[in-house]
């Protein structure tokens, strides 16, 4: 491959990822920390790509300041290129354990080989250990070339296994788009190594990071990480174009949910038990509507589901639905607590022109009236009879 179709080639890859970087560096509430590092994989992916378009560009050319340059670059670009690897691993097991104790315990291993390999590119500016230049002031890969080359690759390889590892325990999608990410960047890697002045490696690894995007970083812009519903922000969206979509003959209907007493559970059993009893509220929910219906976790401790029913009898059915299969739990459960819900449901008024928040707060207001009553009753319940 000639170095002006690399230099293209790597423009391009550079384009899709900067693309990338500027939509998820996109302020964000609450941003998640493998988020974080996913737009640190796509920044250092950027410059790594960067700093090859500049090597291939001052490769044989014939000045001594693009004789420096071709060092330097390359100096550059084989010291940081390990870093889009070793974030990967970070990246993989913050979304599998969603805990920062296992990126801990591997930071000094990554601080200790990034020094490593720094140090071993610096030396071969002399050497020619892992790189040269020579006096027409063309690059080549030395001896020690494939020490760094398996370095990133190992850990690549790393993150897939632990992927891979931990299959019984994630989602599918998550599973696959963990492990797929190795493929394309491998395929670019080991055609590079026939076609030693393409970029192939940068365009294998472009693909790769938008594989996540598209696969991984999307659902979690919409998606609550521990319940696995959609989020708020997905939920206001959905019914905005919902109520914009709506006429005097097609409506929809939406049910407010809030569990009773969460924060004596929490407080009570610890937030892992409390975290536990979302789970379950997520999934009782879940299976309680049809597959095509929008569930959301609205806040803390409360859901919200979307459907397309205009009928006060059929809305009635979703809800009594919704209280046996709680009842059902709670009669099997072996636990200490039992989950109890309010609820609220009304059908959007066309004829009102109802705002999302006047109809939000018109099924919020629903939802504490129920939970009123069923506090009415058991204050009556306790009091004892004259």
């Amino acid at each position: 491959m000639q170095y002006t179709e690399a230099a293209n080639l790597s423009v391009f890859s550079l384009i899709i990822l900067l693309l990338i970087y500027f939509n998820v560096r996109q302020p964000r509430p609450r941003r998640l920390p493998q988020n974080h590092v996913f737009i640190l994989i796509v920044f250092f992916s950027s410059l790594v790509v960067f700093f090859d378009i500049l090597s291939v560009l001052s490769n044989g050319q014939p000045s001594t300041w693009s004789f420096f340059m071709n060092n330097a670059f390359n100096l550059l670009l084989l010291t940081l290129d390990t870093i889009p690897a070793m974030l990967w691993v970070t990246y993989v097991y913050l979304q599998i354990h969603q805990d920062m104790k296992y990126v801990r315990r591997l930071k000094p291993l990554f601080v200790i080989l990034f020094i490593l390999n720094a140090t071993l590119c610096a030396i071969s500016l002399f050497t020619g250990w892992v790189f040269y230049v020579d006096a027409a002031n063309v690059f080549h890969r030395g001896p020690l070339y494939w020490a760094n080359l398996g370095l990133c690759y190992s850990f690549i390889l790393y993150g897939v296994a632990v992927a891979v590892n931990s299959s019984k325990n994630i989602e599918k999608e998550l599973f696959w788009g963990l492990t797929v990410f190795m493929i394309p960047v491998t395929v670019g890697g080991l055609t590079q190594l026939v076609y030693s002045g393409g970029a192939l490696t940068w365009a294998g690894l472009t693909i790769s990071i938008l594989t996540v995007y598209f696969n991984i970083q999307n659902k979690n812009l919409n998606t609550d990480y521990l319940t696995g519903l959609y989020n708020r922000r997905q939920l206001d969206y959905y019914i905005l174009q919902k109520i914009k979509n709506s006429n005097a003959s097609r409506s929809f209907s939406a049910i407010l949910i809030d569990l009773d007493r969460f924060k004596y559970i929490n407080d009570t059993f610890g937030h892992s038990v409390g975290d536990q009893v979302l789970q379950t509220a997520a999934f009782l929910i879940r299976k309680s509507v049809r597959t095509e219906d929008f569930v959301a976790r609205y806040g803390g401790d409360e859901f919200c589901i979307v459907l397309d029913v205009n009928d006060v009898s059929l809305l009635e059915e979703v809800a009594a639905r919704i209280r046996c299969n709680f009842e059902e739990f709670n009669h099997s459960n072996q636990e200490a607590y039992q989950i109890s819900l309010s609820i609220g449901s009304g059908i959007y008024d066309y004829s009102l022109k109802q705002s999302y928040e006047e109809f939000l707060t018109y099924i919020d207001d629903l939802m504490y009236q129920d939970k009123a009553r069923k506090q009415e009753t058991r204050t009556c319940a306790s009091v004892p009879a004259s």
